[in-house]
């Protein structure tokens, strides 16, 4: 009996040091719980950024030709669509051709004239979400030659065309988009382009707004906010505003896009789904918010005067995107106006429209 009762107190002893341990364990199990806790808590937060898929979007300048992607950038439309998205600004078309093409970039926002050209010399490129929905590109002149003539901005179309007769009008390059612009407009009044005015090459919107200061030209057509640049800065006047299709055989024209290889789309359809809902959010807050649009192109162009600022943005709003649809209609202008022959269901993929 008094083994029996030995045995039992050893027992009782054991079983209370092994209560004595658990309690000490599950406090320091406590402790452990909640540093995991707050480890898992950062772990949540990284695979969070982490899960969302990592893309290169080639942007061929800083302008307001690609409104859409500022606006889904600042307010975070890519991200909620499941996209972290990394723009390279690469200095015109022909380079956003290039990085999409050779895989740099997985798209890119270029004028759907790039992605044309491209498919016309069987490298398949196609517009998949429009970013602007008038030509980019607006003519101005100087103020004291349009008073002289008695032109003014709401003087007719064929009055202010035939104001350019006589006159030096600079361009970018010859054969560019702002060389065939200008030469559009003279040949609709019979003017002849190489013989009734003077056509300057002069490159950068910089220059020509330079050169149209200092009187070595008398007119020019760059896109905004060159174009305000020079009326405000260089006493010019509007000539003719395309962003609110002010020449008629490019009012409603999709000038610029965003593009995709065709193999890209093919192989990645989920990828270009997101990338267009997002468009799709980008376009509703312009739509429904222009004071909100205004402030989130601001913040990307910080070193623009506030006067030229302000001009350029109520001059193309009116162009900026609702929808990111391309309509067969716009993208066939481009057409007419490069000479590109690429069918409307050969250079858009469509199938993500609402």
């Amino acid at each position: 009996m008094k083994r029996f009762k030995t045995l039992c107190l050893a027992v009782l002893s054991f079983l209370l040091v092994l209560a004595l341990s658990a309690c000490g364990q599950s406090t320091s199990g406590g402790e452990q719980k909640g540093g995991t806790s707050n480890q898992s808590s950062n772990q949540s937060s990284q695979s969070s950024t982490d899960q969302l898929i990592k893309l290169e979007l080639a942007q061929s300048t800083d302008g307001f030709l690609w409104v859409p992607v500022y606006v889904a950038r600042a307010k975070g439309f890519f991200k909620e669509v499941g996209l972290d998205v990394n723009v390279t600004i690469t200095g015109g078309g022909s380079k956003t051709l290039a990085a999409v093409l050779g895989g740099s970039a997985d798209f890119g926002a270029a004028s759907v004239s790039d992605a044309m050209d491209a498919t016309h010399q069987g490298k398949p490129v196609l517009s998949f979400a429009a970013l602007m929905n008038q030509y980019g590109s607006n003519v101005v002149v100087k103020k004291a030659i349009a008073e002289q003539k008695g032109i003014t901005e709401s003087s007719s179309y064929e009055d202010k065309a035939k104001l350019l007769k006589g006159l030096k009008v600079g361009v970018t390059a010859p054969g560019s988009g702002t060389d065939r612009v200008v030469r559009m407009i003279a040949e609709s009044v019979n003017l002849n382009p190489d013989k009734d005015m003077t056509i300057v090459p002069l490159g950068s919107g910089s220059a020509m707004v330079s050169a149209f200061k200092q009187g070595q030209i008398d007119a020019f057509c760059i896109s905004s906010p060159s174009a305000e640049t020079g009326i405000i800065e260089g006493d010019g006047m509007m000539l003719f505003n395309l962003s609110k299709g002010e020449v008629p055989k490019l009012d409603g024209i999709t000038y610029t896009a965003l593009i995709a290889t065709e193999d890209y789309i093919n192989k990645h359809p989920d990828i270009i789904e997101k990338i267009t809902n997002a468009m799709y959010k980008a376009c509703e807050f312009i739509k429904n918010d222009k004071e909100g649009t205004k402030e989130v192109l601001r913040g990307f162009f910080t070193e623009v005067d506030e006067k030229v600022f302000d001009a350029a943005f109520e001059a193309n709003y009116p162009a900026f995107p609702t929808t990111p649809v391309i309509s067969k209609e716009g993208y066939e202008k481009n057409i007419d106006f490069q000479g590109i022959n690429v069918p409307y269901e050969k250079g858009v993929y469509s199938k993500y429209f609402k």
